[in-house]
């Protein structure tokens, strides 16, 4: 089985999710900040542990579970999804006085929110800075539990560790691939009702499939069923062989006939007519633009 082929925007959004374009660029903001950019580790995974001899002050940028469900009807249209997704921070500092080492995570935690908050190139809903235009929609959710109190691995010094969870919001659409564009509709459209059936009459005299008519009243067409003395149900004209079209002439018949100068009926077949409508589309057609004042 092959890959769907399909074609994207030619960058990084190609091959990497918007949620990992979103985490690193939150990892960079914060990373390269006056307030963290001294710190000995920051981490964009909790792959590994932070070793707490030489690994602190720390922070980690972290990619909480994704949950999507559909933006609007979800059998209407190409699928459209819209997800929340949950980004954790964790703030690890030391400091031998407890009440210092708060104030430190609390500046961290303040300094996160508005640099990440207030910083227009990444929470633009309409133009941002990262790859691709990505858009972060909105901030349904923060929650910030009290700091956690440990000490480091060798029992010496107290450890303080903030946790600041941030959701936010995106949207995706998923456009079907190697899908040929509507370009044509063909309808045939037929009456609601039938039109009532034509008759005909006239005097025949049958010969092998040989059918003479005189005296005929009305027309008689082809696949005409003819009824009368000495012709067999189910008889039809299959063609007129010479005469007025329709009317006094030799018919063809789909039996033999053996009507001597009988009075014979013919009840045409049911013309349904119908309409054939084509629309067609053209994808690349562009309006001309309105003119005049207006309303």
């Amino acid at each position: 089985m092959t890959d769907v082929p399909w074609t994207g925007t030619g960058g990084v959004s190609d091959v990497q999710s918007y949620s990992w374009i979103i985490l690193n660029a939150i990892f960079d903001r914060l990373s390269n900040s006056s307030f963290f950019q001294n710190f000995a580790v920051k981490r964009i995974t909790r792959a590994l542990p932070i070793q707490a001899e030489y690994q602190i002050p720390s922070i980690g940028i972290y990619l909480g579970s994704e949950v999507a469900t559909a933006d609007g009807d979800p059998n209407a249209g190409d699928i459209r999804l819209q997800h929340i997704v949950p980004v954790g921070m964790q703030i690890v500092v030391r400091n031998n006085d407890p009440v210092a080492m708060q104030a430190t995570l609390d500046k961290a935690k303040w300094f996160i929110l508005n640099q990440l908050l207030r910083d227009n190139t990444l929470t633009n809903l309409y133009k941002t800075t990262m790859p691709d235009n990505v858009r972060i929609e909105g901030f349904p959710k923060l929650r910030i539990p009290s700091p956690d109190w440990g000490r480091d691995s060798k029992n010496e010094n107290p450890v303080g560790i903030q946790l600041i969870e941030l959701t936010y919001t995106l949207r995706s659409e998923w456009y079907p691939t190697d899908f040929d564009d509507l370009k044509e509709i063909a309808v045939t459209a037929f009456p609601e009702l039938a039109p009532p059936a034509t008759t005909a009459t006239g005097t025949g005299t049958g010969a092998g499939t040989n059918l003479t008519m005189t005296g005929v009243a009305g027309t008689i067409e082809i696949n005409a069923t003819v009824t009368g003395t000495g012709v067999p149900a189910g008889t039809t004209i299959t063609a007129q062989q010479s005469g007025t079209s329709g009317a006094d002439g030799v018919y063809t018949t789909s039996v033999v006939t053996t009507a001597a100068s009988a009075i014979l009926t013919f009840e045409n077949p049911v013309a349904i007519t119908h309409v054939d409508v084509v629309y067609r589309f053209e994808p690349d057609y562009v309006p001309p633009p309105l003119t005049g004042t207006g309303p």
